[in-house]
């Protein structure tokens, strides 16, 4: 149905703001700004500290914790600085992202497609720029829990469909048995209206009514939490080009494709945080104390480092005065005190005694190690995910496979739900294109597209003494140990592998031995 808020409508509404509160929280932690992450969790920010407690901070309940995290804990204008972040959310993003998308997919037409198709896909999938597209939903799915692709044609910018991504904190999704039927996205403009106070926000609705995919636009101007009355789109300028596109009453758009030109693509479920919310979850939903203790154990190594530099104390009557109104100072490099007011009747008035606090490494790193394999752990990560060995003794071929087994799990999951809402929008782009563009598309209405991952290379030390435990064993042939070595090779590749080596061996093997008998003729 078109945009039919009324007037008095909420805005963001209600039902929607615990997912754009929890969007936020996880937001700030992949951007890893101090100051958000001190906004979230009440701590003030760097330029307007809290000098002061809440009554949060005394409460139960989950309200409690939050505010009670270490980035929450009010500070003083001094003490903002000292506060360290480390970077353990964003890298934990990039790596599910690369964990899924390091590799282009491929992609299989239905039999009803035209021959020519699969040119014109490929075409269509490289300079939409799909890949790059798909490696972002990958980053934002994984801090917010998942994320919209949604295909549009820019005749202006581009000869082929193209593909945005859009998160959580913008997105209005209306679900039937778990799957998306509609979508409205939405835009705060600036608020500097006609007068103070008014703000303007552009809706785009995304749905299908009738066979036929649709795109409603609507202007609306009202307050900081209230929608507002719809207005023409031709009031602001951010949505006057909307004007002779759509239909006049209903503001719609025919997209030119059969299906929703919207898929949602879930991080992995369940909601962990929101029971029943068909929504995806965050890979941070059950470690954000371990990033925040993260935080205040680099902090504190920090403070260790600045309270280790060397001091020296000295008495008052050491200190030199620089005249009226300018303080004093000590000089460390003197070599003799001609006047100094004696304080005391022993030496002890008169001593210079050393500061320097010990550095606690061990203990900090520790600590962070600790931290961080929880944090892995709890990602779905292996210990040795990011290229780190684990402490102790060289580790056995099966034991470094069930290290990754637990990332390869993760990874398989994450692409389960991945895999048909990328089928989907790609089924789209092949409509549009077909429709706007006129390229040797699907036929519309065909069954989707199928897409295949690559198959996760093993590694290389597992493979390499698997292979080495066979040979010496005398049960694996020359073929199958290449086969081993390189698992996406063809038949072709390997034959020319085994004729590589073998001219590699009669290079370098050794003369044959003369025949002592061959005289004795």
């Amino acid at each position: 149905m078109p945009l039919d808020y009324r007037a008095g409508t909420a805005w963001p509404p209600a039902g929607m703001r615990k997912i754009y509160t929890l969007h936020d929280e996880y937001a700030a932690w992949y951007s890893g700004e101090q100051d958000r992450l001190m906004k979230v969790y009440g701590g003030g920010t760097l330029a307007l500290p809290a000098v002061r407690t809440y009554p949060s901070q005394y409460r139960g309940g989950a309200v409690g914790a939050i505010a009670r995290f270490w980035w929450g804990r009010p500070i003083t204008p001094t003490q903002g600085t000292t506060k360290i972040h480390v970077p353990a959310a964003a890298d934990i993003s990039a790596l599910s992202a690369d964990l899924l998308y390091s590799e282009p997919q491929s992609y299989a037409l239905p039999e009803s497609a035209p021959a020519r198709a699969s040119g014109r896909l490929d075409s269509i999938i490289d300079r939409s720029e799909l890949g790059a597209r798909l490696l972002e939903s990958a980053e934002m799915s994984s801090f917010a829990g998942g994320c919209y692709l949604v295909a549009f044609v820019d005749q202006t910018i581009a000869d082929v469909p193209l593909v945005a991504v859009y998160g959580h904190d913008v997105a209005v999704p209306e679900w039937r048995h778990g799957r998306l039927v509609a979508v409205t996205f939405w835009r705060q403009l600036t608020d500097s209206g006609e007068r103070d106070g008014e703000v303007y926000r552009h809706l785009e609705r995304h749905e299908v009514i009738g066979g036929a995919g649709f795109v409603f636009h609507g202007l609306y101007r009202g307050g900081a939490d209230k929608l507002g009355m719809r207005v023409d789109l031709s009031k602001r300028p951010e949505t006057a080009a909307f004007v002779g596109m759509v239909e006049p009453e209903s503001g719609a758009v025919a997209t030119g494709s059969t299906r929703l030109d919207v898929a949602y693509v879930p991080n992995v479920r369940p909601h962990r945080t929101i029971a029943g919310c068909p929504l995806g979850r965050s890979d941070y939903s059950s470690i954000l104390p371990q990033f925040d203790a993260l935080d205040e154990t680099w902090s504190s190594w920090m403070r260790d480092l600045r309270l280790a530099k060397a001091r020296i104390v000295v008495p008052a009557s050491y200190i030199q005065s620089g005249g009226p109104g300018k303080g004093g100072y000590f000089d460390a490099e003197q070599e003799v005190f001609t006047s100094v007011n004696m304080m005391g009747r022993d030496d002890q008035g008169m001593q210079l005694s050393q500061v320097q606090f010990a550095i606690r490494v061990d203990e900090h790193e520790r600590t962070a190690a600790a931290l961080w394999r929880a944090i892995t752990r709890g990602s779905g990560l292996s210990q040795d995910a990011f290229g780190e060995e684990a402490d102790g003794p060289a580790a056995t071929a099966k034991e470094i496979g069930a290290r990754g087994s637990r990332t390869r799990d993760t990874r398989a999951r994450k692409i389960m739900y991945a895999k048909p809402a990328i089928a989907h929008i790609v089924s789209v782009l092949c409509e549009l294109d077909a429709v706007h563009f006129g390229g040797d598309g699907m036929p519309r209405g065909s069954m989707p597209i199928n897409v295949e991952w690559p198959a996760e290379l093993p590694d290389l030390e597992s493979v390499a003494r698997t292979v080495q435990l066979f040979d010496a064993a005398s049960a694996v042939s020359l073929r199958t140990k290449i086969g081993m070595a390189h698992p996406r090779w063809g038949t072709s590749e390997i034959d020319a592998e085994i004729a590589e080596i073998d001219g590699d061996r009669s290079r370098s093997a050794p003369p044959p031995l003369p025949d002592p008998f061959a005289r004795l003729d």
